[in-house]
């Protein structure tokens, strides 16, 4: 008898535990997926906005350094141009460092941008000579190749952060369905055990009432006088060494 309920109880503290293993598997899983989304693609979501904000900061105020009147003012917004492209570069090489996915874009861009820094460099040193000829030369440069590469390495970036995002949104997506299957597990293991206490219950009691009751109606008999007394319970648990 003591075999049958260690058994049982053993039956149900196995659908216990794997149940509580799933369950940690899962919070693992999805801990792990956040973990990946900050450390990579909220941080990359990031990097990649303060690019953008830093280079459009830096593009108006070259634009402003070449259109000022005075040396003074295009040397000012030339400078402020510099310290916005000294923050997106921090930003790019953080990327470029820190991000694990698909980095051809952001090499692209950074290709691109090194280009746009020889074409800067340019602009600044032609504005820099304070002659009409010169102002002349530096918007022309300016607006026929300077901005159409700033466009297109903008263009670069906004894909890469897109691509960064359908990252994030399938991992996310993979999180969610793979948290919804161990809690399908779960209910469905747990369900189980129900069911197999129940039937383990029912056969345990069927166990120990029916040789209860065959003893106590031989009890009676012999209560009665009768000594003709036949029982057909056979087992080697303590209550078939009663009987």
């Amino acid at each position: 008898m003591s075999q049958k309920i260690t058994i049982a109880f053993g039956t149900v503290i196995a659908c216990f535990l794997v149940t509580v293993a799933a369950m940690f598997y899962g919070m693992s899983t999805i801990s792990r997926s956040y973990v990946k989304f900050h450390d990579q693609s909220y941080q990359a979501l990031m990097h990649t906005y303060e690019i953008r904000v830093n280079l459009q900061a830096a593009l108006k105020n070259l634009g402003l350094a070449v259109i000022s009147d005075t040396s003074e003012d295009s040397s000012k917004y030339g400078q402020l141009a510099q310290e916005y492209v000294d923050e997106m570069t921090k930003s790019l090489d953080w990327l470029k460092s820190n991000y694990k996915g698909d980095q051809t874009l952001i090499n692209q861009f950074s290709a691109q941008i090194a280009d746009a820094t020889s074409l800067r460099t340019q602009i600044v040193e032609l504005n820099s000579r304070g002659d009409s000829f010169s102002d002349s030369q530096s918007s022309k440069l300016l607006m026929e190749q300077y901005n159409p590469l700033i466009e297109e390495a903008t263009e670069n970036l906004q894909t890469f952060a897109d691509q960064v995002e359908e990252a994030s949104n399938k991992e996310y997506n993979t999180s969610m369905v793979t948290r919804n299957i161990l809690y399908v597990v779960a209910v469905v293991i747990i369900i189980a055990a129900l069911v197999i206490t129940c039937i383990m219950a029912l056969a345990l009691i069927r166990a120990v009432v029916n040789p209860v009751k065959q003893l106590q109606k031989a009890m009676n008999d012999m209560e009665r006088g009768s000594l003709d007394i036949e029982l057909d319970y056979e087992a080697e648990d303590e209550l078939g060494m009663l009987v």
